[in-house]
């Protein structure tokens, strides 16, 4: 009887120590993963960095061909709107 007990104690253990272990080796490849997608997010920051550094230099010397020489619509102005309301106002 006292084998027994001696015996499941020691599984116990042995089964903390795996789950310790697994635990471990389950934060250090969490930890490694975060550490390589936080490289590639760098690698990609800087990379569109680069590229609008680069279209807004080409849009500085060659400005037909930047988004910001696009046909613009007309924006409405709301002062037609406004003076309108003053000459109702003014009539009640």
């Amino acid at each position: 009887m006292n084998n027994e007990n001696d015996k499941s104690e020691e599984d116990t253990i042995k089964e903390a120590i795996k789950k310790r272990i697994k635990e471990k080796i389950k934060k250090e490849l969490l930890e490694e993963i975060y550490s390589e997608l936080k490289l590639e997010e760098d690698e990609l920051t800087e990379e569109v960095t680069s590229l609008l550094s680069k279209r807004a230099k080409e849009s500085h010397n060659n400005p037909s061909n930047s988004i910001e020489s696009e046909p613009k619509e007309k924006v409405k102005t709301n002062q037609g709107i406004s003076k309108k309301m003053e000459d109702d106002k003014t009539v009640s």
